[in-house]
């Protein structure tokens, strides 16, 4: 109850504590900031992709089924790691360009070009998007009218976190890029909830160096 009061004013944060509780994924404890529900709530959709998605064991070349309580921490992260650059790329880039509709043949495309390294067969990323919850179509036609489709993710706070996530990535491999996008955008009132992710997201990783260079942009 303290935790639903703290965050009552935003109707998307109780749906979003209501879903953590039911999929049991709720620490109170370590639940005190927005960053941290929204890392709970991509924690807990991801798990679900994990659950939906058919992936392949490397070592003796098997389709099978994995249950994502039996996925080793490096290798959840190894499936996981493509989807988050493909739809982190994605939401940052319609947020720079003011989209919240895509075309879903692009995101299709982006998602098999993503997991073309694991060389999978009979996984298709882009399918358990959709069951996952992490996109919805436009008006949920899904495929049966053909043509092109838009789709959206299931809410625009959900993309800022997905694009705060791809912001750290650039970070992490390009400081350069990172900082022109930063200047670009630093006071654009659609990255106001963007900057205080990312400084979550640094720090929950412990990531020190770059957190403390995150805030260095900051105070430039």
């Amino acid at each position: 109850l303290e935790i639903a009061n703290h965050f009552k004013i935003t109707p998307i944060m109780l749906e979003i504590i209501a879903y953590l509780f039911a999929s049991k994924q709720l620490d109170m404890k370590s639940l005190t900031t927005m960053g941290a529900l929204f890392s709970s709530l991509m924690s807990a959709l991801l798990d679900r992709f994990l659950e939906h998605s058919r992936v392949m064991n490397i070592t003796n070349q098997k389709h099978q089924s994995i249950p994502q309580p039996l996925l080793s921490a490096a290798k959840r992260k190894k499936w996981l790691a493509p989807l988050l650059a493909a739809l982190g790329k994605v939401a940052l880039d319609g947020i720079c360009d003011g989209k919240m509709l895509f075309d879903s043949d692009m995101i299709d495309k982006l998602l098999s070009d993503a997991y073309k390294h694991l060389n999978t067969e009979n996984f298709y990323p882009f399918q358990q998007i959709l069951n996952s919850g992490l996109l919805r179509w436009r008006k949920q036609q899904g495929f049966q009218s053909g043509g092109q489709q838009s789709m959206y993710f299931i809410h625009h706070s959900l993309q800022e976190y997905l694009a705060a996530i791809y912001f750290v990535r650039i970070l992490k491999h390009d400081k350069k890029q990172a900082q022109t996008l930063f200047q670009k955008h630093r006071h654009d009132p659609y990255f106001f909830y963007i900057w205080p992710f990312v400084a979550s997201i640094l720090n929950r990783e412990k990531d020190l160096t770059l957190l403390e260079h995150f805030f260095k942009m900051l105070l430039l």
